[in-house]
């Protein structure tokens, strides 16, 4: 993928700020009273096992979803009474296997991340066309621009969808499992655009990950959930140790230090326990 960026002028601020949020579906508690920072310049990774509410805390972060109970702030003010087309201005959301059935080019699918932007019935301005470029270039996905999206495979979707998201130029970037459905080359220029985008343009980032090794590589701060509560969080040398992986996701691993990146580096036991408790049932 082109490092050429969809942003130009690094952001500061307080970023994401949620405190105390439930989230009670039909009397079952997804989410257990979790506070979370998303801060300014920092690739933060949301890790833990399957059903553990990764995915509904990123709805309600994403001001998809409203919270139970709890309250979510963005630079100081009320997340969820800023209005809708405020609030698209600000956050980007790329969510798990996100589809589209409609006929559209990736151009097209892409181009609808300028839609907060766009006043009604307006044709594209200059800056409009100007970001679609760039997240196309910055997605690695502008030789086929004008393919249809429906006929794109998995990997190639998921980097339309990103780029979608790029397009909306974001202050916050939201994402759930982003790396689903790529080849490891794609995981690797995902995670490093993703990166890049936190450090150096100063895009606070939130991302849930599965692959605990390519987040202790890439995530500036590592949350971990598991039953709808925060567990711990940290640094990954801080976090990620043989004890919470066994409490956590129930497998035996040895952490060793990556050679070419010192960063911890999980090395999992080819016979695991058998799953224990610690794993949520809702998403």
């Amino acid at each position: 993928m082109s490092r050429e960026a969809a942003t130009a002028v690094p952001r500061v601020g307080a970023g994401l700020q949620s405190h105390c949020v439930s989230v009670v579906i039909d009397d079952r508690t997804i989410v257990d009273s979790v506070s979370i920072p998303v801060t300014p310049g920092r690739l933060t990774a949301l890790i833990g096992p399957n059903g553990a509410g990764k995915t509904t805390l990123i709805r309600v972060l994403a001001g998809v979803t409203p919270p139970t109970s709890g309250s979510v702030s963005f630079d100081g003010e009320d997340w969820f009474s800023l209005p809708r087309r405020h609030r698209a201005r600000i956050a980007a959301l790329v969510e798990q296997d996100a589809r589209s059935e409609l006929p559209m080019s990736v151009e097209a699918v892409v181009a609808l991340g300028r839609t907060p932007f766009r006043t009604l019935f307006a044709a594209d301005s200059p800056d409009d066309a100007a970001a679609v470029r760039s997240a196309l270039a910055s997605a690695g996905i502008s030789h086929f621009a004008h393919r249809q999206f429906d006929s794109l495979s998995g990997g190639e979707r998921q980097r339309v969808h990103l780029a979608r998201a790029l397009a909306q130029q974001p202050a916050l970037l939201l994402l759930d499992e982003p790396t689903n459905h790529l080849d490891v080359h794609a995981q690797l220029d995902t995670l490093e655009l993703i990166q890049d985008l936190s450090r150096t343009h100063g895009v606070a980032v939130l991302a849930a990950l599965h692959d605990l090794n390519l987040a202790a590589s890439y995530a500036d701060q590592l949350v971990v959930i598991a039953a709808g509560r925060i567990v711990a969080s940290g640094s990954p040398d801080a976090v990620l140790t043989a004890e919470l992986l066994r409490d956590v996701y129930a497998v035996e691993a040895t952490i060793l230090e990556h050679p070419a990146t010192g960063r911890p580096l999980i090395a999992y036991s080819p016979h695991p326990p058998q799953r224990g408790a610690a794993r949520g049932e809702p998403r």
